[in-house]
């Protein structure tokens, strides 16, 4: 009976992992606005703003860097959390979350 139990715990990421949705591609703009007083690293995709989750703002980061707008290729899927940006005089924005790979510059 316990063979059978762990087995089936086993068995469950596979299957969450199977019914997570595939990656969209998309052309995308990211902009670093804190410096400014704007907003740190908002994802925005046909016009809708995004908060890339944690990992994703690592990736983010080491290919944007700086400050300013850039147009990007991205591989993205909405994780379906709301997430944060964080925003100039210590505000935020609360916006859906999203994973985010960036394809191209």
């Amino acid at each position: 009976m316990l063979f059978g139990i762990a087995l089936g715990a086993c068995a469950a990421p596979s299957v969450l992992e199977e019914r997570s949705p595939a990656l969209t591609t998309a052309s995308a703009t990211i902009e670093n606005g804190l410096p400014y007083d704007g907003c740190s690293y908002p994802v925005e995709i046909d016009g809708v703003s995004y908060a890339p989750d944690a990992q994703s703002v690592i990736g983010i980061k080491a290919a944007v860097g700086g400050s300013g707008r850039t147009s990007v290729d991205v591989d993205y899927r909405v994780t379906g959390r709301t997430g944060q940006v964080e925003c100039g005089w210590l505000t935020h924005r609360d916006l859906p979350e999203i994973e985010v790979v960036i394809r191209s510059m």
